[in-house]
């Protein structure tokens, strides 16, 4: 696995009404992301900090299909 964001800085982000993220705060995260096959998983692995005690959390995966690989597959 290679490390990513080590050095980067946080951003506020202005959500538009109807974006389904809608906290304002700072989001303190990374995506994994798994490539064994078709489909590749994502996965937000993200740091939450409520009163008291920091987790860490899983809250979104999503699994993409690349086309292509999917047919070179099909090809074999």
């Amino acid at each position: 696995m290679l490390p990513g964001g080590r050095d980067a800085h946080t951003n506020l982000v202005d959500r538009a009404p109807d974006d389904p993220f809608q906290d304002r705060g700072f989001n303190y995260h990374y995506l994994r992301v798994e490539v064994d096959g078709n489909p590749a998983t994502i996965t937000m692995h993200r740091l939450d900090r409520p009163p008291g005690k920091a987790m860490r959390t899983q809250p979104d995966t999503v699994k993409v299909s690349v086309p292509a690989l999917s047919q070179a597959a099909a090809a074999k």
